[in-house]
């Protein structure tokens, strides 16, 4: 069936906050056209996440956000139609 390429990269800073707030970013490049299964269902999709973290005395509290670029759904469903 085989697994779908990915290529990522990030980046995360902790040093605001005197240590205590971590802000993080990842961009991720998805090939879906590299596996198998999925190949004639969409085309490459970029990721972005987004994400904090910060410690209060031993608690730790964390939130993050992703967004998808070009999913083409309905592209998927003509094509398979």
């Amino acid at each position: 069936m085989g697994l779908l390429q990915q290529l990522g990269m990030g980046i995360a800073n902790e040093l605001l906050a005197d240590g205590r707030l971590l802000l993080a970013a990842d961009a991720l490049y998805l090939d879906w056209r590299s596996a198998a299964l999925f190949k004639n269902l969409d085309r490459g999709q970029w990721v972005m996440q987004l994400g904090n973290a910060t410690h209060v005395n031993v608690e730790s509290y964390r939130i993050g956000l992703g967004f998808t670029w070009h999913f083409d759904r309905p592209q998927a469903a003509r094509d398979l139609g």
